[in-house]
């Protein structure tokens, strides 16, 4: 019964680890997004943000990255 409990466990483990590595991969590909407007159109952050509907959370986030 315990290596049931530990299958979980190791599961569960590797499903956080999955799930915190697609939210960084999203972040990545939003901030490259956000890079390219910027570069391309002469716009500041804010404006390239906006216009790509990036939330309050996810701004606090890559913001500094900028």
């Amino acid at each position: 019964m315990g290596w049931k409990i530990l299958n979980y466990e190791a599961k569960d483990i590797l499903n956080k680890g999955r799930a915190e590595g697609q939210s960084e991969e999203r972040l990545d590909t939003l901030l490259q997004n956000v890079r390219a407007l910027m570069k391309k159109t002469g716009w500041d952050k804010n404006e390239a943000m906006d216009t790509l509907d990036v939330t309050p959370h996810d701004r606090a986030i890559i913001s500094p990255r900028l």
